[in-house]
């Protein structure tokens, strides 16, 4: 198994997220992981369970002080949908924040959408 795969198994990534690229720097033991979702995903709405599309996607920035021996840093685009049965926006759930998980969120931002017919927020939520 390559590094991707024993990341992505360790992560507990499943269709649809992917990671895109890692980046390693030994001499400071870190390590960058860029993960993405497939284009075209859909996700459950949180509240009620439906299926819902991809509305945006906000960048998250998670570590992880020791993640194999690396402080461990998870570039994310993670998406927001918009539930067709009136619950809202939501972020979706992302695998690496489950329960005993030690990844932190250090922030978040939306981007311009990358979806078509969609519009973008820019609205920084860092704080």
């Amino acid at each position: 198994m390559d590094h991707t795969g024993i990341f992505a198994a360790t992560l507990g990534l499943s269709q649809p997220w992917q990671i895109d690229r890692i980046s390693f720097v030994d001499e400071i033991g870190r390590v960058d992981l860029f993960l993405t979702c497939s284009s075209g995903a859909r996700f459950s709405c949180p509240v009620c369970g439906q299926d819902a599309q991809v509305r945006d996607i906000r960048e998250e920035l998670w570590h992880h002080v020791d993640f194999f021996r690396y402080a461990a840093y998870l570039h994310a685009s993670v998406p927001l949908i918009d539930c067709p049965a009136g619950c809202g926006i939501s972020t979706v759930s992302v695998p690496w924040s489950r329960p005993g998980s030690r990844f932190v969120l250090l922030g978040s931002k939306s981007r311009p959408s990358r979806v078509p017919g969609t519009t973008a927020n820019d609205t920084d939520t860092t704080g």
